[in-house]
């Protein structure tokens, strides 16, 4: 037989069920079991239902706050615009105008730094108007120091905003190009 209360198989000569304590006065046969009965006691909990509920909630949170620590950590890795040595790096590695076979950097320290021996000072900031500005001072003991200043106009795209050079009178920033290619080309004597 089996008990009335949680469906146990137990002996009929047995009054009380072994496993829940409840009085056994009807035998119950295999044949007149009560499925619900049984179904209902072996049933998950609704305490077990939430249980399980809570376990899925806490998997979602987890993820969530892993792809947001992910996110955060990713911009951390990525150069703030407001970080002046990025705009350097922008202004070091872009090209001017038509001459992309040069960075800005390769183009300028090649002619001021290899050919005419200047040292290269890179620095940035921002000026009054709120314009990132980058700013590149070729210094020579023996003469005055070539500035070339650059304002971003995004944070890809800047343009050569002053150029002040003790040797060559430059009028527009295209002159630059000329004027350096001009010096690397020139015979030795």
């Amino acid at each position: 037989m089996f008990c009335k209360n949680c469906g146990t198989p137990v002996d009929d000569s047995t009054k009380y069920c072994p496993t829940c304590g409840t009085p056994l006065s009807q035998p119950i046969t295999d044949s007149s079991v009560n499925e619900d009965c049984i179904n209902q006691n072996f049933a998950p909990t609704e305490a077990i239902k939430k249980q399980k509920g809570s376990k899925k909630a806490l998997k979602i949170i987890g993820i969530i706050l892993a792809a947001i620590m992910m996110f955060f950590i990713a911009l951390m890795l990525i150069p703030s615009s407001e970080d002046e040595d990025y705009y350097i790096q922008i202004v070091q590695n872009g090209y001017l105008g038509e001459y992309t076979d040069f960075t800005v950097q390769e183009l300028l320290d090649g002619y001021y730094e290899d050919v005419m021996g200047y040292e290269a000072k890179w620095d940035g900031g921002i000026n009054k108007d709120g314009e990132n500005i980058v700013e590149v001072k070729y210094t020579d003991n023996s003469i005055d120091d070539t500035t070339i200043q650059f304002t971003m106009l995004d944070e890809q795209v800047f343009r050569v905003t002053a150029y002040i050079d003790p040797m060559f009178e430059i009028e527009k920033p295209t002159d630059l190009y000329a004027v350096s290619y001009t010096h690397l080309t020139l015979p030795t004597t």
